[in-house]
């Protein structure tokens, strides 16, 4: 979804760095499990556009930031993934999360500024 043309791949300013990326990350996933579904998520990236750009990067993949349009804005994300695993829990195995973190204190002032708290 975030690569498709009719998700967050209109608002992604650096799309063929980061879409190459996603896609580099997906292959690497893919030679560890050879998982059909995996399969799918990268052909399904190629055809929204990722291409694998090797030695292109701006930075170390380990640390590409996600800057997105928001209005006359640039937000600056880097992300951190947790990969829950366990030989004995099925349920568990390979399940992760990817969560964004500010990159830069303009993204943290405007998020916080627009945060909404739960009552």
């Amino acid at each position: 979804m975030s690569l498709s043309p009719d998700g967050l791949a209109p608002r992604i300013v650096n799309f063929a760095e980061w879409s190459g990326h996603l896609l580099k990350r997906l292959e690497a996933q893919m030679q560890r499990t050879q998982d059909p579904a995996v399969s799918e998520m990268i052909r399904r990236a190629r055809a929204f556009g990722a291409r694998s750009r090797p030695g292109e990067s701006s930075g170390p993949d380990l640390i590409l930031p996600l800057r997105l349009r928001f209005g006359d804005r640039t937000l600056s994300f880097f992300s951190t993934t947790t990969i829950f695993g366990s030989a004995g829990e099925v349920l568990l195995s390979e399940l992760t999360i990817e969560t964004f973190v500010p990159a830069d204190q303009d993204t943290t002032d405007l998020l916080l500024a627009n945060r909404r708290v739960a009552v």
